[in-house]
């Protein structure tokens, strides 16, 4: 992956496979979340990842495990990290009204 990812953000894991149609890829993030799996369709696989809310930042393994179908085997590979970065808080919130003075009569006697 080339980029850092927040806790509790959707990324997409992407298998790049070749002329391979068919067949399944299971990604794990060791220590960052649960398996997903992408079905390989046009050489690659992609599947929808959020990372769990208290995951600590810091660079993780991620395995890809690639099924095999027909004349394509099995294959594995961990050659590649995952980073998670601290999420950035922003705290917005709306206007407040324009301040005007307040007309007060004069005091009477």
């Amino acid at each position: 992956m080339s980029r850092t990812h927040e806790c509790g953000r959707g990324t997409v894991l992407t298998s790049s496979l070749g002329p391979v149609n068919g067949g399944t890829v299971m990604f794990t993030i060791a220590g960052a979340g649960q398996l997903v799996i992408g079905v390989v369709n046009g050489g690659a696989a992609n599947t929808a990842f959020t990372i769990p809310a208290n995951t600590p930042a810091g660079t993780y393994p991620i395995q890809a495990y690639y099924s095999g179908v027909g004349q394509f085997s099995a294959a594995t590979d961990s050659s590649k990290t995952f980073a998670i970065g601290k999420a950035t808080f922003v705290i917005a919130w709306a206007n407040p009204a324009d301040i005007s003075p307040e007309r007060r009569s004069a005091p009477r006697s």
